[in-house]
Formats: structure tokens, sequence, C-alpha cells
């Protein structure tokens, strides 16, 4: 009730709702403090009742629903399932030319059944979950791993007689185009591990020192300079505030600046210390 509301009431009124709301030494107060008085307790149960709604929604937030549980059970049996096949190579399947099922390819596996196992069981709507954030940006990762990475990996493979041919030469002479070529390479992929297994070899094919491969093997954490990994898409999908976005010519994103100075700073540093230890 409000002040003027309370006001518009003779003091008779005021103190007979004092005392069935069990307000006590009302008896003696004028109407201006007995209006105080009954505001005062309106506030306090107005904060009552707002705290135990709140409670009561944490309460319903905490409820998790019989199919949320049975997702996590298969995701954890497909996890415990990768970790044993990992671990342990006799569980491995073998193959016709007599070679182990590639770790890579179980994982898919299992991920894919696991999936498929969440949304017969859980009768999910298939629908929804192509409106999901998490499955855009995973699905923009495997086009990336499986179309890009792959087509890198490809040519430079198809061709690394041929460029460690022509760069002994020059990185004998400039060894840091090596660490340059290796960034190159880690912002096309956009993939650590793939710039990994396309440079790291060519370095020591080229006989470069070890220090400038360590540092080279640094630079390929480079897959933030054109923001098109999973992980930079994931960022900016996942910020409700809005600031992580990227800029109005593309390379002026918000990951750019603190990922250069990561990447100079890092580089320098394995240079360094590679000098003294090798």
């Amino acid at each position: 009730m409000t002040r003027e509301k309370y006001e518009s009431l003779p003091l008779a009124t005021l103190k007979e709702l004092a005392k069935a709301r069990k307000m006590r030494g009302v008896s003696t107060l004028k109407k201006g403090d007995l209006i105080d008085a009954m505001l005062e307790l309106d506030e306090q149960e107005e904060q009552k009742e707002a705290a135990e709604e709140a409670r009561e929604e944490v309460k319903e937030e905490k409820k998790v629903s019989k199919e949320a549980k049975i997702s996590v059970t298969i995701f954890l049996i497909a996890m415990v399932g990768i970790v044993l096949l990992g671990a342990v190579s006799g569980l491995v399947p073998t193959l016709a030319d007599g070679s182990k099922l590639p770790l890579t390819t179980v994982i898919e596996i299992f991920m894919l059944v696991a999936a498929a196992a969440m949304i017969l069981l859980t009768k999910l709507d298939s629908n929804k979950v192509l409106d999901q954030p998490v499955f855009r940006t995973g699905m923009f990762a495997v086009v990336l791993a499986f179309g890009l990475c792959w087509l890198v990996n490809t040519f430079i493979g198809d061709q690394s007689s041929f460029i460690t041919d022509n760069m002994s030469a020059l990185t004998n002479k400039y060894p840091w185009i090596f660490i340059v070529a290796v960034f190159i390479v880690g912002a096309i992929t956009t993939s650590q591990s793939s710039t990994t297994m396309i440079m790291i070899p060519i370095g020591i094919a080229l006989g470069l020192p070890a220090n400038v491969i360590v540092a080279g093997w640094i630079a390929c954490s480079s897959n933030y300079f054109i923001p098109a990994s999973g992980q930079c898409v994931a960022a900016l999908a996942f910020d409700s505030a809005g600031t992580t976005k990227i800029g109005k010519f593309v390379l002026n994103h918000s990951y750019m600046i603190p990922g250069l100075v990561c990447t100079v700073v890092s580089v320098v540093v394995a240079l360094l210390i590679g000098a003294v230890v090798f």
C-alpha cells in the first residue's frame, strides 16, 4: 500500500491494521509515525517475498530433467570408451591391411554414435539441434578441419621436396623466414596440429637450428589471425556482452592485438632460451 492510501485512512483504522499485522507499540504512535512504520514493514515483507521467489527459481533451475541425465550418461560412456581404446591398443580394431584403426577415426565414430543415441533415446527434435550455437560452431570447425586443413596438408606434403630444395638457401641465410612461413600456414589452416605436421618436418629437413624450429613451432598458434577457427567463432557466439567482435575489415578483430603480442613475445623468448639450451 502506498503512503497516500495510508494517509487517506483514519488513525483508528490504521491502528487496527497494525494490530492485525502484529505490530507492537502502535497505540502511542502518531499517524505519521505509524504510517512510516507500516511502510517499513511493507518493504520488509516485499524483500522477503522476493527472496523466497528467487529461492524457488533457483530450485527449479537446479532440477535436472531425465533427458539431460540420459545425455550426460551417454556422453560419459563414449568418453570412457575412447580413453580405453586409446590406452589399450589391443582393443583397437585391426584393418584388413593389418594396421590399427586411427584414434581420430575412433573418436569420430564414438561421438557420432553417441549423438545419434542421445537424439533417439531422449526423443529430441533434431531441428532444434541445428539452431544451437555450439552445433553451428562445431560444423564450421569441421568444414575447416576436413576441408582447408587437409587441402593445405596435401598440397605441401606433395610439394615438400620442391619447398625444401628452394627454401634451403634462403632459410640458411635468414632463418627467421621459416618462423614467418609457419605463422602464415597456421593462419591459413587455423590448426596448430596440421601446421605442426606440415612445417616442422620441413624445418628439420632444412637443417635449421633447434631454437629456430622450436620458435617456429610456437608461431603455429596463429589460428587467431583470420577469425575463422572454432575457438574464435565460439567466443563470438557465446559472448553475450558483445565485447568480442570482428571489425569491418575482418582482420581488425578482438583477437588480433593480444594474439600478436603473445606470439611475438613467445617466439623471442623461445629463440633466447633455445640458444642457451641447444
